[in-house]
């Protein structure tokens, strides 16, 4: 993958943590890893839970609806067999409002 290889840090947004995934070129440069940093949690604080950039990168990737309907239903079914009731994350409520 060369400069194109995946770097991943957490990041607490207030409400979840978020997987943030960049690219070597951005990791190895700490001022751009500040921005991207820097810009993703203020969009955090901005609506108030999950960062919009976020949101919108989810948005846009590509699932067919029933794998992600069958996925969702067997990690209902492994949660519930586990005694824990599933419930939608602030991020999942976001998406829907929008």
């Amino acid at each position: 993958y060369g400069p194109h290889r995946i770097f991943y840090f957490y990041l607490n947004t207030g409400g979840e943590i978020a997987r943030i995934e960049v690219p070597r070129w951005v990791a190895e440069n700490r001022e751009l890893l500040d921005f991207a940093h820097g810009a993703i949690l203020k969009q955090g604080e901005l609506t108030g839970g999950y960062p919009y950039v976020l949101t919108r990168a989810h948005e846009l990737a590509v699932i067919k609806a029933q794998e992600k309907a069958n996925l969702e239903a067997m990690i209902e079914r492994a949660l519930i067999s586990r005694g824990i009731l599933p419930r939608l994350s602030e991020k999942e409520r976001w998406k829907r409002t929008v």
